[in-house]
């Protein structure tokens, strides 16, 4: 992380975060994303943290917590552009120790015509 950042930074993680279907050695060990994902885990939660501060950590601690909790559990991640839906997907992928199976990238837009197979987010 850059020293130019504003607003509170974050220790240093010393520790890698352990948990059902997460891989090995993936993801730094922060509270504040723990707890975060703790509170998203009983309560619906909105996480608004600055760029770089771990949103999706967060989502994806919560989604190893909630598909370890369901033998047959499915998970859907929208995002609002193409880039970030490829870099969500790369992310769970390499992060979780589970098959991931789609990921579409296919954003609502304005100016895109409307139809049967136009501006709706697909998964499967």
């Amino acid at each position: 992380m850059s020293g130019s950042r504003s607003g509170p930074t974050p220790a240093a993680a010393d520790v890698d975060v352990e948990g059902p279907l997460l891989s090995d050695g993936y993801l730094e060990d922060r509270a504040y994303q723990r707890q975060l994902a703790a509170t998203a885990c009983t309560a619906d939660t909105l996480v608004c943290l600055p760029t770089g501060l771990g949103k999706t950590a967060v989502s994806l601690l919560v989604t190893a917590a909630r598909l370890h909790e369901s033998d047959h559990g499915k998970a859907l991640l929208l995002a609002p552009t193409k880039p970030l839906t490829r870099q969500h997907a790369t992310f769970y992928r390499e992060a979780l120790e589970i098959r991931t199976t789609r990921c579409v990238c296919s954003p609502v837009t304005p100016h895109r015509p409307t139809g049967p197979r136009c501006g709706r987010v697909r998964a499967s």
